[in-house]
């Protein structure tokens, strides 16, 4: 009986190590007592973060890492068409962890201009919700943004 030979057909991978880090593009003055504790600082905030906010003719998902009530990372997290703006649950839970946030706020236009939450909106809130729960992060409001606002915290959504 003749023996075979076996060739080692393993392979060598390379995995490459990698560090993950957010990157400031800019400082935003923030005046009002540096507390997002009501929907209309929030909506402040995101303004003067955003000044064509309002303009924008695509819906942008934003969100708000707060240590405490301060906000000490504000950003443009997706961008979406014209009517919807689906945004990646993981991606608003990688944001808050990267950024150390013990809270979250998120938000998002409507160029429509309509402020009245869709479906959609009402279940992204959701799950936003639980999943930043797993990690300990609470969600403490998400809002609509166009030429004034509307917070699920207030309309008791949330």
């Amino acid at each position: 009986m003749k023996e075979k030979s076996v060739k080692d057909k393993s392979k060598d991978y390379i995995a490459e190590s990698v560090r993950i880090q957010l990157i400031t593009e800019k400082r935003v003055k923030y005046v009002e007592d540096n507390v997002l504790s009501m929907p209309s600082k929030v909506f402040s905030l995101l303004n003067t973060a955003f000044p064509s906010i309002q303009d924008e003719i695509q819906e942008h998902f934003f969100a708000i890492a707060l240590v405490r009530d301060i906000p000490v990372k504000v950003i443009d997290l997706h961008v979406g068409g014209e009517d919807k703006g689906p945004v990646s649950i993981s991606l608003v839970c990688r944001f808050a962890l990267l950024s150390g946030a013990t809270r979250v706020i998120v938000a998002h236009n409507h160029p429509s201009g309509c402020l009245e939450p869709s479906n959609e909106d009402i279940q992204i809130t959701t799950k936003l919700k639980h999943a930043l729960k797993t990690i300990g992060i609470p969600l403490l409001d998400h809002l609509i943004i166009a030429d004034h606002y509307y917070s699920f915290c207030e309309h008791k959504k949330i």
